[in-house]
């Protein structure tokens, strides 16, 4: 019984510990890239950066392109999550595209 205890408290404090290099609230996005298609990576005012993947049918976001992260169930203080949605617009076209992973990146800041 201890023993399963134990094993649920470390996957308790694991699964937080993943969370939390993951966490960028929408109201910090300090600034935003597009490496790939499909792949938006976000920094926050405090540097922590995470790589979003994107769903199919989503083309390289423009460092140009004005872009916004909703989700029909948080607010702007909740952690961008996997679902959400991430509008663009190029030359007055709505794209719409959804959060399928998001995982933390190591490495100098972005510029």
């Amino acid at each position: 019984m201890r023993a399963l205890a134990l094993l649920l408290l470390c996957s308790l404090l694991a699964t937080s510990a993943q969370a939390a290099d993951t966490c960028i609230r929408r109201n910090d996005i300090l600034s935003w890239k597009s490496s790939s298609d499909r792949v938006l990576t976000l920094e926050s005012g405090s540097h922590q950066r995470v790589a979003l993947r994107l769903s199919p049918g989503c083309d390289k976001v423009d460092i140009y392109d004005p872009i916004a992260i909703s989700s029909p169930v948080s607010s702007d203080i909740s952690c961008v999550a996997v679902g959400d949605r991430v509008v663009t617009m190029w030359a007055g076209e709505r794209g719409v595209c959804h959060v399928q992973a998001i995982s933390p990146v190591r490495g100098a800041r972005m510029r």
